[in-house]
């Protein structure tokens, strides 16, 4: 019993990370980074990032 309830815990927060990394993953093809040096990766992932908050903003409108 105690296992199972650990294992609840556990998924409860992970599963608050994994969406927005498996969404970012799947939509922009976020895992593959094609960039060159460290300034260019921040500047990607900023993107994402910004892109990401758009798209959720704009399904939480809808849905609202």
């Amino acid at each position: 019993m105690r296992s199972i309830r650990r294992d609840i815990r556990i998924s409860r927060i992970r599963s608050m990370v994994e969406h927005p990394c498996a969404f970012m993953k799947r939509m922009f093809h976020f895992a593959h980074v094609m960039v060159t040096t460290v300034q260019r990766v921040r500047v990607k992932t900023y993107f994402t990032a910004i892109c990401y908050n758009l798209l959720r903003a704009r399904f939480l409108n809808r849905t609202a």
